[in-house]
């Protein structure tokens, strides 16, 4: 190996500039070095499975946009509702050379980082949402809304929901008998008049059931006019282990993450947190 007289390395035969590729075989051996650094692994625990609501995860992996920005995103298996952030820190608690980020519920995140559901040393880093999507769902001709007005503790009606949300869900609607109900059988539940409601997300599953029906559903917002006194925030977010955050790379990783991804899907937004690190990522 030696350094010509133009500021070249000189190395087995071929060149690598210094700076900037001048020529072809320079161009050549400068994309062969980029290529061959590695990439910053990312393992992402999704609340759900695959679906519009994780658009901008989902559009940043199919066009390889995280691999431009250096990043190789693992997306892990699906784990029972409730569960993904003893997977993430259990994750993270294994394997430390990666970073593990998460999505679940904010309405369960709170207890799982609070003591209440495992003390998990976690902090929300990123929304999902601008707002909450959470809904209960209805037949056309059910009349929930009106039904809710007269009865606004819900007396009486019977709600499918995810077992994520059934504490939710009781504390809005308390005289309502709430089923835990697999996500898969949620709606078709719904359909054959099993249930009054059911609890959905209104950017996929009631797209989905106004495709089934030929007719749009009736959507009521979990937080809206209907339940004026509830405030749910961003409902889904990105967390991460809060041991993770106290490592520069980390946070760089979380910010490229998001900053990759969330362009895809315009109503898919980050957070926007203090520089600080040491407030940056309370939840």
């Amino acid at each position: 190996m030696f350094v010509d007289a133009q500021g070249t390395v000189i190395l087995r035969g071929r060149t690598r500039p210094t700076q900037y590729p001048k020529n072809f075989g320079d161009v050549l051996s400068w994309v062969c070095s980029k290529m061959s650094r590695a990439l910053c692994q990312i393992a992402v625990q999704l609340d759900y499975y695959m679906s519009a609501q994780f658009a901008g995860i989902a559009l940043a992996c199919r066009r390889g946009i995280y691999e431009k920005a250096g990043l190789k995103v693992k997306l892990l298996p699906s784990c029972h509702p409730g569960d993904e952030a003893a997977k993430v820190c259990e994750g993270f608690s294994k394997d430390a050379s990666k970073l593990h980020v998460g999505s679940m519920e904010q309405n369960t995140l709170i207890p799982a980082a609070g003591g209440t559901a495992g003390d998990h040393n976690i902090k929300a880093v990123a929304a999902m949402f601008g707002r909450s999507p959470l809904c209960l769902a209805a037949m056309p001709d059910v009349g929930l809304r009106s039904r809710l007005h007269e009865n606004p503790h819900g007396h009486g009606l019977r709600i499918a929901a995810h077992s994520d949300t059934i504490d939710l869900l009781k504390r809005i609607l308390p005289g309502a008998d709430v089923l835990d109900v697999p996500r898969t059988q949620k709606l078709s539940e719904l359909r054959a008049g099993g249930v009054d409601a059911a609890q959905a997300y209104d950017v996929t599953e009631t797209l989905r059931l106004g495709h089934e029906l030929g007719s749009p559903p009736e959507v009521i917002p979990l937080q809206g006019i209907a339940f004026p006194s509830v405030t749910l925030g961003y409902s889904q977010v990105l967390f991460v282990p809060s041991d993770a955050l106290a490592m520069h790379r980390e946070r760089s990783l979380v910010r490229e993450l998001t900053s990759a991804g969330l362009p895809q899907l315009a109503r898919y937004r980050s957070l926007q947190l203090a520089t600080n690190p040491a407030t940056n990522w309370d939840a």
